[in-house]
């Protein structure tokens, strides 16, 4: 960015959050320090640990040697930006310049010099704003916002930029206090009162700055509020001398004191005007591009992204105001020539017109004279302690904030040959090279002598680098929305068409060659759906995930041979199901595979679906509804669900499973025979009870003794009926199919259920149980779930999560919370349950032992053994506990999210792990459950 008063401090690379681990630095790049999900299974099988406790002692052991941050927390947003903009924004313009542009256009063109500019610095910052609160920043300031946020492409050009604007602007200033020192009425003439003279003192005065920087920028910091002191004593001193009678001396110069004739007369401008709009406001706008002083700050602020746009916005305000007080009041009480000579009023304060003005060799008056402003003040030298004061402020600032931007420039290596600069020094990271590099660059500018010129070269700088910082936000924005739906079907075969292919096929190759990147990740879902028609409610959920904007694939194991026989059967299922997803407007592909046996097929699946990075990196699969049943009757059918379990976890996939409650996903039974014949081909895939045999007989007797969340008016309900579902349908921007015209209307209702995430839920609360650390894809769930478009968007987030007793609940609170924050995850609450070794109820345990003995029917051949259970009977103790916990707390609500358990093989492979699912899930809403692979899908660094 532009301008910064103060050393950038390297962000506390220790600082830790609970939902990750990592360090700074290798949480934006690699999960280091956080185990896998193979590792925890390790972990977990040789200490006997559940993986929240082991997330526990990991959080434990990195906040007793770390924590917060300690000592310098930052700047506040007054003092981190408000000030250092004010600085940087009032320079030599301020007091030197001001009335030189009233003067030379006038005070219309002169207001509209200062509007435009306005115009633009507004922009600007809402940009600027939008950028930084989109996450955590870094030093490097505006480089820094527009290279991770468009690319190192654009971020280089505007580092680049920057930095020489930066140059320039420094140059400007100690131009500026040199003519000012030359052109006073004190005269300290060196060699010819002129042009030479301003190169000196401008080169001693760019000298005696980069000392006291390469010193130490501790006094300059130290400094800020002696240095707005100054400048408000010498605005002050402005302010009153107007109110004072005109002395003999200022009415030489042309100063009449306040009068309407006065301002009138310099209004528009008039006929021997010099210079132009476009000269003018080239000469105004290097005077506002301290609007970055703030964010060049961006590493030594308490809180970023609050105090940038907050503090930007207020100094815009202060000092635009003060530039357009400092124009009128100058214009109001100044005329535009006089000859320096006498008085260009007559006895009767008439303004008569000297010769000069007409061949403009006038030396006094308003378009002739820059110091005006200090002829006007009670004290000529106040004012001249405002002017040292302005430039003095900009040009440190420049010449510290300017090697800063470079610095990161060269540490990113975007250009050959000057990584070199890169290096810092000592504890603060001092880019002592970078700033040789500026002081010869600033002197070489210097050397120009003439403050209008730079002041235009200036301005050319800044207004590129400010467009490529609009377009950064423009593009990020745009990034967001997906393309519109072509209006026609018709295929014209066109050249758009194949520049379309063209771009997506390089789109996709660019894609492959791009490193991983946490900012990057996106949830790429692989839906075992089977036929999405009969499983719509599964696809439906997936795609309030997905929203149209990530890749969503519908999988599909059709049970034939695997053959080359099979290929003809799954190009027209491809075909039919692709048009109906089209249809729905579902934004998802359809991908099936054909073989006999379903681990195998979605074994194929996960090795062959996407392209390049465009690769599924979550599985979700439908819940298992009365398992003990199927693990009776169908065996093997079983072994193959909990088998693609298994095989998620090896391959290191994210996996979520969702529990419609007794209501299950599988609705193939409303399809009547007559459909087309690759529709009655289709399996079971899903091994999903159908939703016309709810699951309503668990073989106990359903108990109230526990606690038991109450319902509230925000209570869960669907709007199953046709009239509900057609008008959220159209809500959601979606298609009501046609099935819905059906006169059956036992069929019509239960059709609704497989419409059930078509339609938006009301009003309620969304829990979500943070039981173990996953990389944050339960975080990132929720949020996707509970915003537009989605059955839960009106949704209220409640965040659980279960710590021991040794653990503090009140520290575990405000760190989830202080997540939840930094990820901008708006939610309704967040509790902190402490799990205590309490007895469990009588009803909860009475549950587990009738389960286990509807596994177990048949004591001479147990499938749950009894080794088994006295093995795990920590971890299900546990699990009882969790199931209490989330009936007392969640029974009422509209949706629960759960953080999915892990365990061995050979847990997960039988009917155990299957029983916890049902535990933790059972009696309660429709249920989510989810675990993430371990990897970081977020981080709060823009």
């Amino acid at each position: 960015m532009t301008m910064s008063n103060a050393q950038v401090h390297p962000p506390n690379d220790a600082a830790r959050i609970v939902m990750n681990q990592a360090s700074a630095e290798k949480q934006v790049h690699k999960d280091a320090t956080r185990m896998t999900i193979t590792e925890l299974i390790d972990y977990e099988e040789k200490y006997g640990k559940t993986d929240y406790e082991v997330m526990e002692e990991v959080i434990t052991s990195s906040r007793s040697t770390s924590g917060y941050k300690t000592g310098f927390e930052g700047f506040g947003w007054i003092k981190g930006v408000l000030m250092r903009c004010v600085l940087c924004i009032f320079g030599a313009t301020l007091f030197l310049r001001m009335s030189w542009i009233a003067g030379q256009i006038g005070i219309v063109l002169g207001t509209g010099v200062i509007l435009l500019s306005l115009i633009i610095v507004i922009l600007t910052a809402i940009s600027m704003s939008a950028i930084v609160t989109n996450g955590e920043i870094k030093s490097g300031g505006c480089y820094y916002l527009v290279s991770r946020s468009l690319g190192p492409e654009y971020g280089g050009a505007i580092g680049l930029i920057f930095y020489i604007a930066n140059i320039v602007n420094a140059a400007m200033n100690c131009v500026g206090l040199a003519e000012d020192i030359v052109f006073n009425k004190y005269l300290y003439e060196i060699i010819d009162g002129g042009i030479n003279d301003i190169r000196i003192y401008g080169v001693v005065i760019c000298t005696i700055l980069q000392g006291i920087i390469f010193i130490g920028t501790e006094f300059e910091n130290k400094t800020q509020l002696l240095l707005t002191i100054s400048i408000i004593i010498s605005l002050l001193s402005h302010f009153v001398g107007l109110l004072l009678p005109s002395t003999p001396m200022q009415l030489v110069n042309g100063i009449s004191g306040y009068s309407l004739t006065t301002f009138m007369s310099n209004l528009w401008p008039d006929g021997h005007s010099r210079e132009s709009f476009i000269a003018a406001f080239g000469v105004f706008f290097p005077a506002m591009t301290g609007i970055m002083g703030g964010a060049n700050m961006s590493g030594d602020l308490k809180d970023p992204s609050k105090a940038i746009p907050k503090g930007t916005m207020c100094a815009i305000l202060v000092t635009i105001l003060t530039y357009f007080w400092c124009m009128i009041s100058t214009a109001a009480t100044t005329v535009r020539d006089s000859n320096c000579l006498e008085s260009p009023f007559d006895i009767a304060g008439n303004y008569i017109e000297p010769d000069c003005a007409f061949n403009s060799t006038c030396k006094c008056g308003l378009a002739n004279d820059f110091s005006i402003m200090a002829q006007q003040g009670i004290w000529y030298p106040l004012i001249t302690l405002g002017v040292i004061a302005t430039t003095l402020s900009s040009a440190s600032g420049c010449l510290i904030g300017a090697p800063r931007v470079f610095q990161a420039l060269c540490a990113d290596k975007l250009y050959p040959g000057i990584f070199y600069f890169s290096k810092g020094h000592g504890v603060n990271n001092d880019p002592f090279r970078a700033y040789f590099l500026t002081y010869f660059i600033a002197i070489a500018i210097i050397l120009i002598g003439q403050l209008n010129p730079i002041a235009e070269l200036i301005t050319l700088f800044f207004l590129s680098a400010f467009a490529i910082t609009n377009f950064a936000c423009f593009d990020a924005t745009l990034a967001g929305h997906p393309d519109s739906d072509r209006l026609s079907n018709v295929n014209w075969g066109s050249s758009t068409d194949a520049n379309r292919y063209r771009k997506a096929l390089l789109g996709l190759i660019k894609l492959t060659r791009q490193s991983e990147h946490v900012k990057n990740y996106r949830p790429q879902l692989l839906v075992l759906s089977g036929n999405p028609i009969a499983r719509q409610a599964l696809v439906d959920f997936a795609h309030s995930i997905t929203k149209g904007t990530n890749l969503l694939v519908c999988g599909h194991v059709i049970p034939y041979t695997s053959c080359v026989a099979a290929t003809e059967c799954t190009r027209q299922l491809n075909n039919k199901y692709t048009n109906w997803l089209h249809e729905q407007k579902l934004k998802a592909f359809y991908c099936g595979v054909a073989h006999t046996s379903l681990r195998e097929g979605v074994q194929m699946l996960m090795q062959a679906v996407g392209l390049g990075k465009m690769q599924p990196n979550i599985l979700f699969i439908g819940y298992l509804n009365h398992f003990w049943a199927i693990m009776k009757e169908d065996p093997k059918a079983f072994n193959e669900y909990t088998g693609v379990i298994q095989d998620a976890f090896e391959a290191n996939l994210s996996l979520c499973i969702c529990r419609n409650g007794d209501q299950g996903l599988d609705h193939s039974a409303l399809f009547p025979d007559s459909d087309e014949s690759l529709l009655a081909q289709l399996p079971n895939t899903m091994i999903a009870e159908s939703a016309l045999h709810d699951d309503k007989s668990r073989g106990v007797a359903r108990r109230l003794t526990r606690p038991k969340a109450v319902p509230t008016s925000n209570a869960a309900m669907l709007i199953d009926a046709p009239s509900g579902f057609t008008k959220l349908t159209q809500s959601l921007n979606r298609n009501a199919p046609d099935t819905l015209k059906a006169s059956n209307f036992a069929r019509h209702i239960a059709m609704g259920k497989n419409l059930r995430y078509r339609t938006r839920f009301t009003p309620g609360y969304v829990d979500v149980w943070v039981m173990y650390d996953d990389g944050g894809l339960t975080l990132l769930l929720a949020y996707l779930l509970t915003s537009k478009p989605s059955f839960l968007e009106n949704g209220k987030l409640r965040f659980f999560t279960i710590c021991s007793e040794n653990a503090n609940a009140d520290d575990v609170r405000n760190q989830l919370t202080h997540t939840l924050k930094k990820f901008r995850i708006a939610h309704h609450d967040v509790v902190v349950i402490v799990e205590t070794d309490r007895e469990l109820y009588q009803e909860t345990t009475d549950e587990f032992e009738q389960l286990v003995s509807e596994i177990n029917d048949n004591p001479s051949t147990p499938r749950l053994s009894s080794e088994l259970l006295d093995k795990c009977h920590h971890r299900t103790q546990s699990i009882l506990r969790q199931r209490e916990y989330l009936f007392e707390h969640s029974s009422a609500s509209n949706f629960v999210i759960i953080t999915l358990p892990i365990a061995s093989a050979e847990i997960v492979q039988g009917p155990l792990y299957m029983l916890w699912l049902h535990l933790l899930s059972e009696e309660l809403p429709p249920t989510l459950f989810v675990r993430g692979n371990n990897t970081s899908v977020l981080t709060f660094y823009s």
